[in-house]
């Protein structure tokens, strides 16, 4: 079982921006066991917390800075950074139970 984190809406070569509509119970610093959803697949990843960024009245970007990514993730995350990639494919993050 998993609980929706966020959208992503920023790739870079060591992580992940994500959206999230609603401030998670985490801080900076945490480490939290993944599942992110793309191109039709999960694929399970720890990501670290490296910043909260608040968005509007209620949201905030989350940074996650990933650790052990699994090889599907990581060339889903190279095409993105490379410009090679589709930009309007969504990609969702959970947190794994």
């Amino acid at each position: 079982m998993s609980s929706p984190l966020g959208e992503v809406v920023n790739v870079s070569a060591s992580g992940l921006g994500v959206y999230c509509k609603r401030r998670p119970v985490v801080e900076v610093g945490h480490d939290l066991r993944l599942a992110v959803a793309f191109d039709g697949r999960i694929e399970p990843v720890l990501g670290h917390v490296k910043r909260l960024d608040p968005v509007g009245p209620r949201g905030v970007e989350l940074g996650l800075e990933l650790k052990d990514v699994p090889a599907t993730l990581q060339a889903w995350i190279d095409a993105r950074t490379a410009g090679a990639a589709d930009s309007t494919s969504v990609a969702r993050v959970y947190v794994a139970a």
